[in-house]
């Protein structure tokens, strides 16, 4: 991971409060909703550098359809870091990815040199094995996550979706996942409806 700086912030006191700022640090969030009748699918995502003060949710349709959960999930990923990297650009060094499909990360890791697991998968520190085959719809996503610089270092983190949790981290699954949801609907024939 790079290296910590230290930055001075004010707080509404007056008073300075320092917060530790790792430059090149995006966390990112992504969850997908999988239509299995008509292959439509949407991701939701949320993203936040170290030095923004709140993060930012965005999501759209994902463009083919789908065949199961897993490649939808690959196609949200690859599309929810295109938009970072968009709007971020060279400055984003480490990507902390948290998604709630283990398959999906596993293929991330399979297609990007610089991915690895990190935190608990049920108890190991680990995310198992990329399955060995894949849907031909996923060649345009693959071909995206391939794409990004080798020297981005993409930390892998399972989430459990569906939570019924009040942490932080939960919140902001369940605001991507309703994203999703909206997405997947307006891919379906429905209209958006933002949230």
């Amino acid at each position: 991971m790079p290296a910590l700086q230290t930055l001075k912030l004010r707080q509404s006191e007056g008073t300075a409060a320092e917060k530790k700022v790792t430059p090149g640090l995006v966390t990112l969030f992504c969850d997908v909703s999988f239509c299995p009748n008509s292959g439509a699918a949407g991701y939701g995502a949320w993203y936040r550098t170290d030095d923004m003060e709140k993060g930012e949710f965005f999501g759209e349709a994902i463009p083919v359809s789908c065949s199961s959960s897993n490649d939808a999930e690959f196609w949200g990923i690859a599309m929810s870091l295109r938009h970072v990297f968009r709007v971020v650009g060279d400055k984003a060094t480490t990507v902390v990815l948290q998604c709630d499909n283990i398959a999906a990360l596993s293929w991330m890791r399979e297609f990007h040199p610089n991915a690895g697991a990190v935190g608990d998968h049920h108890g190991t520190h680990g995310i198992p094995q990329a399955p060995k085959s894949f849907p031909n719809s996923m060649g345009t996503a693959i071909g995206v996550v391939r794409a990004m610089k080798p020297s981005v270092r993409v930390w892998l983190k399972h989430v459990k979706g569906h939570s019924k949790s009040k942490s932080a981290r939960s919140w902001v699954n369940k605001k991507c996942d309703e994203l999703a949801r909206q997405y997947m609907a307006a891919r379906r024939g429905g209209r958006v409806r933002r949230a």
